[in-house]
């Protein structure tokens, strides 16, 4: 606590500066626009206001001989927003605040030299000054920081309704040039899914970096738990995600082409198998999705039969799968279930005789096949 006469030689010192306010001020502007050069894109006036307010804050404070909390400084908040959106850069706007803190207590300290005030309370009057720079530069800091977050998730908004209402035709025929975003250009619409333990902006950045082809970015969002987006060219998920693709066209068709990479990604994201996939991988399995009533159908001839066997039901069904995948062949099916040959050769009799069918015919081979694909929801 400072004493009486301490407080009383530091409110003449805060008298002073009211009464030199606007050329302590323009001292202040004078090596701002010299020292900062950002702080050239500044209107004049609106520099001498929120200097002139410096000057008065550090009156204040000397006059009070005390200074208040980082939060109750509301022309740091106010100051600070104001900058970022004049693109002031932080370490500039925290610059700026530091010399006019330098100008104030300059003057003060001339002002003090000249009526031979105590050492100690020019001292005292010092610190006083800089602890309100360090409190400004907090809540500055803090202010520039959540103003960033705030205008990142802005942007990322703007981003995600971009890129949605581009891949479902919200835009029509004519799509704005926006967030690197070609008109005119190719590109592949399409959807992914993480794997088991991998975050979507891993997976986003992923597909970015390698989904690019030159100076045409690939742009992709998170909306309804799924990453979806366009691509120039096919990226690479290593093993992050399972993407769909579609095939590649101008942004302004990308709608219908985004509906062929939703029937590859019900095909291709319950497996859970990392990769790239487009129509080509899935072909007939992607019209199988077309038809529910087929598939249902199918369903209730093959798959609930053999599910109706308790205990065996799901073996017998994994190994119908595993038999098909492996194109019937008996020895590769036998290791990949890692049974014996003639337990294999039992099971398929077993199945043969709970459908009555023949796994010999095209015919039941497809049925079963396409059974199997919607069994796997």
């Amino acid at each position: 606590m400072l004493d009486e006469r301490a407080l009383r030689v530091l409110a003449e010192g805060a008298s002073m500066m009211r009464r030199d306010v606007d050329s302590i001020t323009e001292d202040c502007i004078d090596r701002g626009m010299n020292e900062i050069p950002s702080y050239r894109a500044i209107p004049v006036d609106d520099l001498r206001s929120s200097l002139h307010r410096n000057v008065m804050r550090s009156a204040e404070v000397l006059e009070r001989g005390d200074v208040p909390a980082p939060a109750t400084v509301a022309e740091a908040t106010g100051t600070t927003a104001k900058r970022a959106a004049q693109g002031i850069p932080i370490e500039d706007i925290i610059r700026g605040y530091r010399l006019s803190i330098t100008v104030i207590y300059e003057r003060f300290n001339e002002w003090a030299a000249r009526e031979q005030v105590d050492p100690a309370q020019v001292l005292a009057g010092a610190r006083l000054l800089w602890r309100l720079g360090d409190h400004f530069i907090s809540q500055a800091a803090v202010t520039y920081q959540r103003i960033g977050i705030e205008n990142a998730l802005e942007e990322d908004r703007a981003r995600t309704n971009f890129i949605r209402d581009v891949v479902t035709g919200s835009f029509g025929s004519v799509i704005a040039s926006e967030h690197g975003l070609s008109p005119t250009s190719s590109y592949h619409p399409l959807i992914a899914q993480p794997i088991d333990g991998v975050g979507h902006h891993a997976l986003r950045q992923r597909l970015e970096s390698t989904g690019r082809s030159g100076d045409r970015a690939a742009l992709t969002c998170v909306w309804e738990e799924r990453c979806i987006g366009l691509s120039p060219r096919k990226p690479d998920p290593d093993r992050l995600g399972v993407v769909a693709l579609g095939p590649p066209c101008e942004p302004a068709s990308a709608a219908a082409a985004m509906q062929i990479a939703e029937l590859v990604y019900a095909v291709a994201a319950p497996r859970g198998m990392p990769g790239v996939y487009t129509l080509d991988d899935v072909t007939w399995r992607a019209a199988a999705r077309c038809a529910p009533v087929v598939g249902e159908w199918l369903r209730d001839r093959y798959l609930n039969p053999l599910r109706a066997q308790d205990r065996s039901s799901r073996e017998l069904e994994g190994t119908l799968a595993v038999f098909l995948e492996h194109r019937r062949n008996i020895q590769s099916a036998a290791a990949a279930l890692m049974v014996h040959p003639n337990t294999l050769r039992y099971r398929l009799n077993k199945i043969q005789t709970l459908l009555d069918v023949d796994l010999e015919c095209t015919d039941v081979i497809i049925g079963l096949s396409w059974a199997l694909e919607i069994g796997i929801d």
